[in-house]
């Protein structure tokens, strides 16, 4: 009786009279022996980095848009709108620029990135005015987790599934 692998992805049983191959399921591996990374495991990485971005993001901007804003006044309560106007706008607009772009990036450029960033940047406008009045700061957080995972839609939806092409080096001697 003979038991064992017979080649890679089967189970090979054999006796004086009889034999079995099962073939067993295949694991996505390479050729060191490491586990490819499959869709479940790189769309969690997607989102996790789309929220970590989202959120630097929109405090790089709010505090940039609010120091550009308030420089261009002379100071005074009457500047204090435009610092509030500049933190929204930059907030809105770096939150969705990093998002769309650290997304792109952790999906290793496979995506479109202009179309991943015009649904966030659409889904990021009504973030700051839900956050107005303090008692829909819950909706705020809702949208931007909706804006998260809008940008990983689109960056899986655009992305053809293979890396893009890297040009060989000459190997020669």
């Amino acid at each position: 009786m003979w038991l064992g692998p017979r080649e890679c992805g089967s189970l090979y049983i054999e006796t004086h009279d009889f034999s079995l191959s099962i073939d067993l399921p295949a694991r996505n591996k390479t050729s060191a022996g490491s586990v490819i990374p499959t869709s479940g495991m790189r769309s969690s990485k997607l989102y996790i980095s789309a929220i970590i971005f989202g959120l630097i993001g929109a405090a790089g901007g709010a505090f940039a848009g609010g120091i550009i804003a308030a420089a261009k006044c002379e100071g005074g309560l009457e500047c204090l709108g435009e610092a509030f106007i500049g933190m929204g706008l930059g907030a809105i607009a770096m939150e969705s620029c990093a998002m769309a772009f650290g997304v792109h990036k952790v999906n290793q450029n496979r995506g479109n990135l202009l179309q991943t960033f015009l649904p966030t940047l659409a889904l990021a406008v009504p973030i700051p005015f839900a956050m107005l009045p303090g008692f829909t700061a819950p909706l705020a957080t809702m949208l931007f987790l909706l804006q998260a995972w809008a940008c990983v839609k689109v960056q899986l939806a655009t992305s053809s599934g293979r890396r893009p092409a890297v040009r060989a080096g000459s190997r020669s001697r």
